[in-house]
């Protein structure tokens, strides 16, 4: 197995946890199991890291054009929209529904876009 395919076998890895946990945290309710609602953040946020750190590395070796440059934004930016839609939802405030339907379909748009915008940079490497 190549080092590019356990790369997106990670990644795919860490999505399927963090939907599962965020699964269970809305099965259950409130109030969240901060167990499981520490184990999704810190998921959710170190796979961000791993594509910022992966475009970045890219970006410096002058491989990434406005193409690549733009997808890996775009997901980024939902990224940035999906942790602040869980964020506000794992407050415990009431929130308006807008926010609740947005945490649903946002995830759901990352994963989308993180695909590709790691094919991209992938397949540069």
């Amino acid at each position: 197995m190549s080092e590019s395919q356990i790369r997106i076998l990670g990644v795919g890895s860490f999505f399927v946890i963090v939907f599962l946990s965020g699964l269970a945290l809305s099965r259950r309710g409130m109030p969240y199991n901060s167990a499981v609602l520490t184990v999704h953040k810190l998921i959710a946020l170190a796979v961000l890291v791993f594509l910022v750190v992966n475009a970045y590395r890219g970006y410096r070796a002058g491989l990434l054009g406005t193409l690549e440059l733009v997808v890996v934004a775009i997901a980024v930016l939902l990224f940035v929209a999906t942790i602040a839609t869980g964020g506000a939802l794992s407050t415990g405030k009431a929130m308006p529904e807008i926010v609740s339907r947005m945490h649903q379909i946002t995830p759901l748009l990352t994963v989308a876009g993180t695909a590709v915008a790691l094919f991209f940079l992938l397949k540069l490497s």
